[in-house]
């Protein structure tokens, strides 16, 4: 049987005064459009393109011209909503006006399906063989759960880049190279890196905490794994499961935490990678920001995430109103770290030659156990940054939609769900 329109985006009645356009859809619900926005968001090649959105001064000379309706219809069986003015006549895709009436919409919202989850949750693990023909599947598991494991990955730069080609383009990193290569090295732990090069624990933390925008995701391979006396495993938290049990068992600390900003710095003068000495400079990088530890992303509003990292630089005095207060938000950090580090919250995953785990900044933390002196292991790490995930997530939509480009263009992520929604099949 072919697709057909689901009842929210069939119109039942159509109705129109010279400054409103009025739709009764078949679901009851009914949306007003004013006459000014209807000539605003016009698609017709005289006004609006592919590459320019809007041709501005055309546009904006035809958008003040007062010009009232005269006539709208909605021909049987068409998706098309033809409004005439007395100087133009254009047509309206009907589920694309239905989208755009949000005040409307509550019934056609899409809640993502987010799964707290513990050190008892079970995760899927993805061949790499399989990694676009099931790229909805582990791209819902990084909403759900905030992490996706593969195997059977080439242990190699082609194999973390085959996974993150998957969203999009990997993020430049502020190094000679935007592949990070990561094994215990002693003399770099001394010199440049304790945190990522020393044997010892890794402690919980999220990856770039210190950037003003934070890297949306990290792609971890193992490249080589040998240990003949004592396996190392990675941890992944939830934080969001950690921060709802800090919300419900201490509200205080929890408010402490979503309202008093911390510092996050990062200063590096020297780098990983070989390169001309002459050119280190170019990539010393020195920067600082402040936020709370518990924070709403621009393009997450619903969730929160937490900031946790190895690199920052304590808080500014001015933030507190007395000594007491400041004792208290030390102390609800501390309550903090005991979750994010408490086993019972913790997935551990051994990363082998061929495996890897691609995961949530903004959702979820990780670390790694000790590292034997007889092992031998390499990962390979890169970026993906928060407006690549947006935009693979947004043409993925956008496909499911099964619309023109024309009404792509400038939908709200929530709109662009509600619009993959319209069809039954």
């Amino acid at each position: 049987m072919s697709a057909v329109l689901r009842a929210p985006f069939r119109i039942a009645a159509l109705s129109h005064c010279t400054d409103l356009l009025k739709i009764t859809w078949q679901d009851g619900a009914k949306s007003t459009f004013p006459n000014i926005w209807l000539r605003a968001s016009v698609r017709d090649p005289k006004y609006f393109t592919d590459s320019l959105i809007y041709n501005q001064s055309d546009y904006a000379r035809f958008i003040a011209t007062e010009s009232p309706i005269v006539k709208a219809e909605n021909g049987e069986g068409s998706e098309d909503v033809i409004v005439e003015w007395e100087d133009h006549r254009s047509s309206f895709n009907a589920s694309w006006l239905r989208a755009q009436d949000m005040k409307n919409n509550d019934s056609l919202r899409k809640e993502h399906e987010i799964t707290l989850w513990d050190a008892n949750s079970k995760f899927p693990v993805y061949s790499y063989s399989e990694r676009m023909e099931k790229l909805d599947s582990w791209l819902t598991d990084l909403v759900r759960y905030g992490v996706a494991f593969f195997e059977g990955v080439p242990p190699s730069q082609e194999g973390l880049e085959g996974i993150i080609h998957c969203v999009g383009q990997k993020k430049q990193r502020t190094h000679p190279t935007d592949t990070f290569e990561i094994s215990a090295d002693k003399s770099k732990a001394e010199q440049i890196d304790q945190d990522i090069y020393a044997p010892e624990k890794h402690p919980v933390h999220i990856d770039t905490a210190y950037y003003d925008a934070v890297n949306r995701l990290s792609c971890l391979v193992a490249s080589k794994y040998s240990a003949p006396v004592q396996d190392t495993f990675n941890y992944w938290v939830d934080n969001l499961a950690v921060i709802e049990q800090l919300r419900r068992e201490e509200p205080e600390a929890y408010e402490l935490l979503c309202t008093i900003p911390a510092r996050f710095s990062r200063r590096r003068m020297t780098v990983q990678e070989k390169c001309d000495p002459d050119k280190v400079y170019i990539y010393h990088y020195d920067n600082t920001l402040e936020r709370p530890i518990i924070s709403f992303n621009r393009l997450e509003k619903r969730h929160p995430t937490v900031y946790i990292s190895n690199k920052h630089a304590g808080l500014e005095l001015g933030n507190f109103k007395d000594h007491s207060t400041m004792k208290k938000f030390y102390e609800a950090f501390t309550l903090l770290h005991h979750k994010l580090y408490d086993p019972a919250n913790h997935t551990r995953f051994l990363l082998k030659e061929g495996t890897a785990a691609i995961f949530n900044n903004h959702r979820v933390s990780h670390g790694r156990d000790d590292i034997h002196p007889t092992t031998d292991r390499a990962l390979l790490l890169g970026f993906v940054g928060a407006d690549m995930w947006n935009t693979r997530w947004r043409v993925l939509h956008g496909k499911k939609a099964g619309l023109e480009d024309k009404w792509l263009y400038g939908c709200s992520n929530e709109q662009l769900e509600i619009l993959a929604d319209r069809m039954e099949h």
